[in-house]
Formats: structure tokens, sequence, C-alpha cells
């Protein structure tokens, strides 16, 4: 009874607890409920529609590529280059009326650069021409390659899908990825020439609880309308240095655990969940109407991963972003909606700068920069040298971080794991034991065990042995005494 009263408790202080969340950062305990902490990163700059250019209509998609941030307008169908500065340089088409590259409320852009047939590094820009059913790759020079309706039979026939390109991403292959309106059956990979490859990564169709409950009260013809039910599409995505696609669908089953997705060259999802929580944004939420807070899980509309692991998504109901290391542990969060300095009415994409992040406000036609502070910066170097194989140079910096916030429990984590791997298991083990890790002690115990037992195994045997000689040694004398007092000393 205890027991259950002890978690009605927690749940509702859950519930209240994130009912009274703020802007602030933010953090979740080890039992799921939401607490203060340090803010990881602060604001910084906000770049507004003036600085960006002279007119802007509506910011679809941005990308950031050798220190120029590349700016996408679905409504004036244009691109805006900016330098590191955060300086106008040039925009694409330069006339937005005659110049041949005219786009049809284009919603995605990705920039690379490729060797050209000279052997020369060229940048191409990609854009995702949604409303003129295209890919468009773009050069510095204006000339450019279309890519149109692929060969495939989702495209064709009576009942075919109209093709409306929504993202897109680039491999070092030459691969394009492509998210596409209305196509479930995963994300388009194209060859280099726009020849159609395969679908990658399908989301599994997921049926709640309530759905199975009542299907088994269901027609055959009942049935079969529920088996029309489609996966969900992705909303954005992300690739690696090491090609891996790093996507952010919708929840299929209410649970949020598909949502983010690490998918490997084979579209297999290879991304690590052993954090404390499955990485979706917002561990507790409320599911009744308020006119204040937000409700169900979190929506997740882009994602980003700089060079050593980490990535972040970014959640547009409630304008927060989540930062995860390799592992799927949740490292901080950040952000929020509303009308003040640092928050967001509409924020839609995220980009790393180095460390730094930018969100854009598609409502407003905003830039935010955010940069790290010393704790923010503290965790990310710390999260870098483990990665890097550092581990007694990232436990010392994780020993930092404890200073600035001392129930920061990944911190203990980071320790232990470096005592862990020097041999170090007592240490570990109540490093630990602060970081509420289970699975973790349990392993620094058993070789605690193991070195102890090899330690005094020794020991343990030359006195099992003394005892055994010792015990021999009485029964012998014994017997002798006993011999020479009946007589019988034959």
């Amino acid at each position: 009874m205890k027991k259950i009263i002890a978690f009605i408790g927690i749940f509702v202080v859950a519930i209240l607890t994130n009912l009274t969340i703020t802007k602030a950062g933010y953090y979740y305990s080890y039992w799921g409920t939401a607490i203060d902490s340090i803010d990881p990163y602060t604001h910084i700059k906000t770049i507004t529609p003036p600085e960006i250019a002279s007119e802007i209509g509506e910011l679809s998609d941005m990308y950031v590529y050798n220190d120029k941030i590349y700016l996408l307008d679905g409504k004036l169908n244009k691109i805006m280059v900016l330098d590191k500065n955060y300086q106008f340089i040039r925009q694409y088409p330069q006339n937005l009326e005659f110049d041949s590259i005219k786009m049809n409320g284009p919603q995605g852009i990705f920039v690379t650069e490729e060797l050209d047939d000279d052997g020369d590094l060229i940048t191409y820009i990609y854009v995702a021409d949604t409303g003129n059913s295209r890919i468009l790759k773009i050069r510095e020079n204006g000339l450019y390659n279309e890519f149109t309706t692929p060969d495939e039979l989702i495209f064709q026939g009576e009942d075919a899908v109209v093709y409306k390109p929504d993202k897109i991403a680039v491999s070092d292959t030459g691969k394009m990825y492509v998210i596409a309106t209305g196509v479930y059956e995963g994300i388009l990979e194209l060859d280099a020439d726009g020849t159609f490859s395969r679908f990658v990564g399908t989301n599994k169709v997921a049926i709640n609880l309530l759905d199975r409950f009542w299907m088994m009260f269901m027609s055959k013809e009942q049935r079969d309308k529920v088996n029309l039910y489609l996966p969900t599409t992705f909303m954005n995505f992300h690739v690696d240095r090491d090609g891996f696609l790093y996507t952010v669908s919708q929840t299929s089953d209410g649970t949020g655990n598909d949502m983010i997705k690490r998918i490997n060259p084979k579209g297999i999802d290879v991304l690590s969940r052993t954090g404390y929580f499955v990485p979706k944004g917002e561990v507790t939420y409320t599911w009744w109407e308020s006119s204040d807070v937000p409700t169900g899980p979190s929506l997740l509309v882009d994602i980003a991963a700089n060079d050593y692991g980490i990535y972040s998504v970014l959640d547009v109901k409630r304008g927060r972003i989540f930062t995860y290391d390799f592992d799927g542990n949740l490292l901080y969060i950040f952000g929020g909606n509303g009308k003040q300095v640092g928050t967001f009415s509409n924020a839609t994409t995220l980009q790393y700068v180095g460390d730094n992040l930018l969100v854009m406000d598609s409502t407003n036609n905003t830039i935010s920069i955010f940069e790290p502070t010393k704790f923010g910066d503290l965790v990310n170097e710390a999260t870098k040298l483990y990665y890097e194989g550092d581990y007694e140079q990232s436990a010392e910096i994780w020993e930092d971080t404890l200073k600035y916030y001392s129930n920061y429990y990944l911190a203990y984590r980071g320790i232990a794991r470096t005592q862990y791997i020097k041999g170090e298991y007592k240490k570990a083990m109540d490093n630990f034991k602060l970081a509420y890790d289970k699975t973790n002690y349990s392993l620094a115990y058993k070789e605690y065990r193991n070195v102890q037992l090899r330690k005094f195994f020794p020991i343990i045997v030359v006195l099992i042995f003394s005892s055994v000689g010792l015990l021999l040694y009485s029964s012998i004398k014994d017997n002798i005494r006993q011999a020479k007092e009946t007589g019988r000393n034959d």
C-alpha cells in the first residue's frame, strides 16, 4: 500500500511540476519529474527580417555550410545567403520574375560540395521545389539541374501520388534522400542522376491498445478498414559525417519511442537508447486540455547532429530543444514558446554552427542564435572527450560540471564509467549509485567481487589447507594417545 501511495505521489508531482515549467533550463530526475537546472545555453542574438534581406515572405528552411547560412523563402521563392557575421551576401535567383530558376513554394534546402568534371570543388545548393514537383541542383553561377518525378510505381497510374518533395539531404556519395508529402513507404533514396533506388527507414504501423480491443468485436469488413491505417511520415532529417540519417517523425502509437531514429546505410535504425529515458523530447506531459499548457507528447520537427555524437531535436509544440549524447542520454533542455527574447512563436528549423545553435522561427521570420553557457560548454566538452576515447580528461571535466550543478547525475555516471575502465570498481560503484545507474552498478560490483576473490584466494587456500592439516594432525595425535592408553601400540 505504501508503495502505491508513493507511486501516486511521484506521478502527481511529475504532473504538477510539468505544469510549472518555464523557458528556463530544466532537467528530468531519475523518477521522471521535471526539476530546475542551470541554463545550458543562452540567447545572444536574434536576426530579424531587415537584417536578413530587404524583403522576406516566409522562411521555410535553413542550412549552414562552410560558415554560410542559406535561408529558403517558401513564399517569395528565393534563397538568401548570409556570411558568418550574418550579413547578406547574395540571393538565388537574382531576378525573381525572369530568372530560369523559378521556384514554387520550396520547402527544403541542402548545401554541399562536389567535384565537377574538371576536378574542381563546386558548391551546390539542393532545393526541394515542392510546388514544381522537382529537386533543383543549383550552382553559384546560377546553372542548375532538375530532377523531376522519380520512376516509381506510387507515382504512376490512376491512384498515383503527386510527387511533392518536402525535405532534401545528400550523402557524400551523391545519394539524394527525399521526404515527400503523402509518401508513407519511407524516405526516397535517389541516385546522383535522380533515378529512384529504394525506400529507406519505413515507419511501422502501430495500433493502440484501445483499437486492438475493439478489433476483437469487429466484422471482417471493419477490420479491413483498420488495416488501411498508414505509418507516420517523416518530418525532417539530418545526414551526419558517417552517412547515417538522423530522422524525426510523429509518434505512431502514442509512446513516442519511435520518433527519433538513426538509420544506417542498410536502412536499419541503430539509434542507441541506453539512457534513463527513450529519446523523444518531453518525458512527462499532460493529456487534458488546458489553455496554458500544451498537451500530449512532443511534436519534433527538426534534428541536427554535431561531429561527436551529440544531437538536438526541436519540439515545435513547446518551442524546446532537447539534446542527447551518442548513447541516448538526455544532456539538457532549453527554450520555450513566448514573446520574450530567446523564445519562439513557431520554431521549425535547427542547425549547429560549431557548438552554437541556430533556431529559425518561420512565423516571425527570425533566426535566434544560442551559445553554450559555462555549464553547457563543460557538458559538451566532457561528452566529446569520452566520445574520442580520452576517458581520464572526460572525468575531470565531469568533476568540474558538478561544481555548477551538484544534482547532475549524468556527471556521476561519466566519472563512474571512467573509473570502471581504469579498474577502480569500488569508486565506480559509489558513483554509479549516485547516478542511479543500476545496470552499470551491477557490472562494477561483479568486477569488484572478482578482484576481491583473486586478491584473497591464495590466503583462503592457505587457511583451508592449514585447517585441514591441523585437523589431520590432531586426529593422528589423538589416535596415538588412545593407542598408548589402551596398550594397542601395534
